[in-house]
């Protein structure tokens, strides 16, 4: 977990490094430390709000794994897994651009997460021109 932690701040000081550039043009060490601790600490709480939302997640999904099992077999265990995984892969989608508006952005874990569930998926089926 530690090195998980050490991960995360290593890469919101990447991550703000090129964000800052992008962002001014140029590097400005006082902005960049403020902009770096926003980062990091907006960063430590969205992957904190992701752990326990899978944690609130397990016991109502297992339930619902244990109940279609229970009720089709091995059917129903298939039909739960897929329902968990297209339902994983649509939030998993929705949350794509939220790192990436957190530090680019420099906006709050809220609006980060709005913004990156409106980028992402009402241009799910756009086509490359």
């Amino acid at each position: 977990m530690l090195l998980g932690i050490v991960g995360v701040l290593v890469g919101a000081l990447y991550l703000t490094l090129i964000g800052q550039v992008l962002r001014t043009g140029k590097f400005a060490g006082p902005g960049f430390i403020a902009s770096y601790g926003r980062a990091a600490l907006r960063l430590l709480g969205f992957i904190g709000l992701v752990v326990v939302a899978l944690l609130l997640l397990i016991l109502p999904l297992t339930f619902v794994l244990g109940l279609l099992t229970l009720l089709g077999g091995g059917f129903g265990m298939l039909l739960a897994l897929l329902l968990i995984i297209v339902a994983g892969w649509w939030v998993r989608l929705a949350l794509t651009f939220t790192v990436e508006a957190i530090v680019l952005d420099d906006v709050g874990i809220r609006h980060a997460i709005y913004r990156s569930a409106n980028v992402a998926l009402r241009n799910f089926g756009a086509l490359p021109a």
